[in-house]
This record gives C-alpha cells, structure tokens and sequence, in this order.
C-alpha cells in the first residue's frame, strides 16, 4: 500500500506555493498534466481493484492518470497510467525529474506552428511558450538541480526547426533524437517505460474448492 507519508517533499512544496491549485497566481501549467485537488490526492478513494501500490496526483486530458508508485522511499517513482489498461509505465525516478521530461516531451511534440494560419486549436508558437520557459526558469530555481534550471534556460534560446520521423514531420524545439540524448544524460532511469500493474493481481484457489 502506498503510505501517504511518502507523497515526496517537492510535490508537497508545489502545493503549499499553489502551484497546483488552477485557481491561483502561481499555478503551474504542464503539458498533458492536469493537477488534483490536495484534498483529493490525500484522501483519495481508490477505484474497485486499482492498484493501491499507486497514488494518483494528476490527470491526462483523456483521462489517464498521473501516479506516485510505491518503492518503499519517500521519493516514489512517477508512473502514468493509461483509463484502459491495467498497466501503467514508468515515467521518471522522482517528481522532479518528471517534470524535467514533461517540458522535455512537449518541447519535441506538434505542439507548436510557424504560420498562424495553419495553426490547429492546441498549437502555440514559441513566443507564447517562451512565457512558460521563463516561468519554470523563475519558479523552479531554488527547488530543482542546477542542471535542470540550466537546461530549461537553453530552450529559452531555441527555436522553432522541422522535425520528422518514419511517419511524418511536424516543428518543435527539439528532434526526438536530441531529447534522447538529453535523457540519457540528466534522466537516466532503469526502470523508465517500463510497465508496473495498475490494479489488483488476485490469487484464486482450485477450481471447485470451498
């Protein structure tokens, strides 16, 4: 069973500076992570069978849920866990460096435009998200590693270049290559994207017995 006691100290501090809480100055917002209520993290009902090895913090626009999953620490692993499945996968060792690679997936998604005119409704351009970099810049200093602070800075200084895959192209600020290297260098994680049950394995006995 996940010990609320291990909810980590940096998620903690988000929520005292209200950086969770959408209806304050300071609320942080994330790509694809979509903060809980306090109240509903810390006394949070679990569904029938989920897993109680988890605890969920945030939410996916679909849904899905953002989870501490228990490694008997108090700096529990990140995991997302998709509505469907009865598998989530790891994300990131701890809070911090999960949101270090949430910047970094949405810096290398299509989530940006270069034309205006052909912008689709979740696009920005990279002037709008610069105002994003500069907040995380400013709000993290002091609570994340100076690598990351320095890492978030030098996005500050990117621009917007054609990306492409086997499948398409799209812009962005970074190739997905290039945040490979990047998570191999500050991110490293053994057990990244690997799964992890998200509900209850039950044992049943014999067929038959009483």
């Amino acid at each position: 069973m996940f010990c609320k006691d291990c909810i980590p100290d940096l998620y903690n501090k988000f929520v005292q500076m209200g950086y969770t809480n959408y209806n304050s100055e300071n609320y942080i917002w994330l790509f694809e992570m979509e903060w809980m209520q306090t109240g509903d993290v810390v006394n949070y009902e679990y569904d029938e069978n989920e897993s109680m090895e988890i605890l969920p913090f945030a939410f996916t626009g679909h849904g899905d849920k953002w989870v501490f999953v228990n490694n008997n620490t108090c700096e529990p692993y990140i995991g997302l866990c998709y509505s469907e499945d009865t598998e989530g996968f790891y994300y990131a060792k701890n809070f911090e460096d999960a949101i270090m690679r949430n910047i970094l997936d949405y810096v290398s998604s299509s989530s940006f435009y270069v034309d205006e005119k052909d912008a689709e409704s979740y696009q920005m351009c990279r002037d709008e998200f610069q105002f994003y970099l500069e907040k995380y810049s400013n709000t993290f200093a002091g609570l994340f590693s100076q690598n990351y602070i320095e890492l978030i800075n030098s996005l500050r200084k990117k621009k917007i270049k054609k990306c492409n895959d086997s499948y398409c192209e799209w812009y962005a600020l970074l190739s997905l290559d290039e945040v490979d290297e990047i998570m191999k260098t500050y991110l490293d994680f053994s057990m990244m994207n690997r799964s992890f049950p998200s509900v209850e394995r039950f044992s049943y006995g014999p067929m038959g017995s009483c």
